[in-house]
């Protein structure tokens, strides 16, 4: 990364508070950090005993390209539970909430459809965190990956994506039923499904698509993986693409389609019956349909990875950071890259900022000499912050949000909404929240 990437995030600090969305125990000093460090932490919040169970029905599958069958059992506006079908309700609007690792994005998300539902919005919010840190926020237990109406809150629903189960349906909806059978119980792609690192991203992308497509909501929240380059999910529908419809996979099976016993392209024939006396015939066999059957969903990934990127391109898109520097590291380069993608970010929401009281705070007489140096200490981390701060507002003409610093992470509803209720600079008219 360049040096000036550094001027902006590599500033030292006395000290951070830790935490999630809001952060647990007092501000605890540590030692000053340089340009590569870590930054931001995870959340914590508690899960809460298990509630009900998702009341999503998925229809049967009809083929590559057949529309979806869903039907959602969900509340209007008046809070009364009704069948509103796939297809037949107004525009959803879709607010992707990404960025690094650990700075609360997952509790910005779930904030953020709080507000919603409470503003009158049918509201989804997906995450696809392993933490399942999504449901103790909300007060969900036992989240899955079929849509959750809370109890207390009759506008808000909650899903976690199950990668491995959804990109079986990406099979089921991009090949012919036998060969998407075939597929699915392929080990070799379930093992692409796991380890390809495209697979989880575009896998959480086209289901939470299809939650878009399916407008039984006014609007979905998706909070974006955990991943190292959280940019994966933004980039993986052209990835996949690649990858089934990609050179190596031509040189193997040929320019056509071929029958499967001219599966061999003939180039290809003398390197794989090395491979097949190495590894064994039955394992090669089994490779070769694999990637036979791989090639065929080429077309239906091809047209959904558009789709997808339709979807995000007119998504409203919040890059969550905090001022640490590899969190900021990776807000720059989300900001950078996302409209390539994407959309050009709605703002840059800076998550556990300490307020501007700190940074001068008046000191009662007869103070100790300790308690003078530790408000001293926070006053230079709360005026460094600031200067990051603007200085990312001021170099990518972007629009920058804070989320306050709370001496406890959100565990329930009424810390939730007080999360958002105290944020500053949110473009709520631009997240359809005005």
């Amino acid at each position: 990364r360049d040096g000036r990437d550094h001027g902006l995030a590599g500033r030292r600090r006395p000290g951070t508070p830790s935490g999630g969305g809001g952060q647990s125990g007092p501000p605890r000093s540590r030692r000053p950090f340089d340009p590569q460090g870590t930054g931001g932490r995870d959340s914590h919040p508690s899960p809460l005993p298990p509630r009900g169970a998702a009341p999503l029905v998925k229809g049967a599958h009809g083929g590559p390209g057949a529309p979806l069958s869903l039907r959602v059992v969900h509340p209007g506006r008046g809070g009364d539970a009704h069948q509103r079908p796939t297809g037949e309700g107004g525009m959803t609007r879709t607010v992707v909430v990404t960025g690094a690792g650990g700075v609360g994005k997952t509790t910005i998300a779930a904030a953020l459809g709080l507000l919603a539902a409470r503003r009158g919005l049918r509201t989804l919010v997906v995450t696809v965190d392993p933490a399942r840190r999504l449901a103790g926020a909300l007060g969900l237990g036992n989240l899955g990956d079929e849509p959750q109406p809370h109890e207390e809150e009759p506008l808000l629903w909650a899903a976690m994506l199950d990668s491995t189960a959804s990109w079986r349906a990406v099979a089921m909806r991009h090949a012919d039923p036998d060969v998407a059978t075939r597929l699915a119980d392929n080990e070799f792609f379930k093992a692409a499904s796991e380890h390809f690192p495209a697979s989880q991203s575009y896998a959480a992308a086209d289901q939470a698509v299809t939650y878009v497509q399916a407008k039984a909501w006014d609007l979905v929240v998706v909070d974006t993986p955990p991943a190292a380059r959280g940019i994966d999910f933004f980039a993986a529908p052209a990835q996949m693409a690649d990858l089934v419809g990609g050179r190596l996979l031509r040189w193997l099976t040929g320019g056509p389609l071929p029958g499967r016993r001219f599966f061999y392209n003939r180039a290809a024939r003398p390197v794989l019956r090395l491979a097949g006396s190495i590894l064994g015939s039955d394992l090669l066999e089994r490779v070769a349909e694999f990637l036979l059957d791989l090639r065929t969903t080429y077309d239906g990934v091809s047209r959904r990875g558009r789709q997808i990127e339709q979807v995000m391109r007119e998504a409203a898109i919040l890059v969550v950071t905090t001022a640490d520097p590899a969190p900021v590291q990776e807000a720059v380069r989300f900001y950078r890259e996302l409209p390539r993608l994407a959309s050009k970010p709605a703002a840059v929401v800076f998550n556990r900022a300490l307020p501007d009281s700190w940074i001068d705070p008046p000191m009662p007489d007869g103070a100790s000499p300790e308690l003078i140096q530790v408000a001293r200490m926070w006053g230079a981390e709360t005026l460094r912050q600031r200067d990051v701060r603007e200085e990312f507002s001021s170099r990518y003409g972007a629009t920058v949000a804070t989320v306050p610093w709370s001496t406890l992470p959100p565990t329930d509803l009424k810390t939730l909404a007080d999360l958002m209720e105290k944020a500053s600079g949110v473009p709520w008219e631009g997240l359809g929240l005005d």
